[in-house]
């Protein structure tokens, strides 16, 4: 029941990529401010990943106490599952969609598949440096992007200081052409 949920929450976040899939390229549906658009955004994007992922990961533990039970090897039996499941994401890719994540669960499956035997102190270590890591990369990246001339959020190629006689002033010394005359 749940798991339907979460697909037609991701149908919802995706039906203008189906309905357009000019917008996959892009990188996103556009933003028109419209109610329709403010709601699923808000509502809706991403929400049902986390959902569908938490179900991912649940059903990986359910399915590695099933064959535990069964006396099956419960590498073999994921590897295998991981497997089909990476050949149809591949297959779905291709053919029918190309924001397919079903791939990223197969690979991600056979890394939970690897790390399954962690003592739950030694996960919060390891989760926290897969998270910190890059937040502290990319924080530092941001602060490195205020550092260059004329860079920084907002400043849009011009100059940090003036204006428009900044800007000419920069065309005189770069010798191009005012566009104004």
């Amino acid at each position: 029941m749940v798991r339907g949920f979460a697909l037609a929450g991701i149908l919802v976040a995706n039906i203008g990529f189906f309905a357009d899939p000019g917008h996959s390229f892009v990188g996103g549906l556009p933003s028109t401010g419209d109610p329709v658009t403010t709601a699923i955004t808000i509502l809706v994007l991403t929400k049902f990943y986390v959902i569908f992922s938490f179900l991912f990961g649940y059903s990986f533990t359910l399915q590695m106490r099933s064959a535990e039970r069964a006396g099956a090897s419960v590498r073999a039996r994921t590897s295998r599952r991981c497997l089909g499941l990476f050949l149809v994401g591949v297959l779905h890719g291709i053919l029918l969609w190309v924001g397919d994540i079903l791939t990223l669960y197969a690979v991600l499956g056979l890394i939970l598949l690897g790390l399954r035997g962690m003592r739950p102190k030694k996960a919060v270590i390891v989760g926290s440096v897969l998270v910190g890591v890059p937040a502290l990369l990319l924080l530092a990246l941001a602060w490195l992007s205020t550092l260059a001339p004329g860079g920084g959020p907002g400043a849009g190629g011009r100059s940090r200081r003036g204006g428009p006689r900044a800007l000419a002033g920069h065309r005189r010394a770069a010798r191009l052409p005012d566009p104004a005359a």
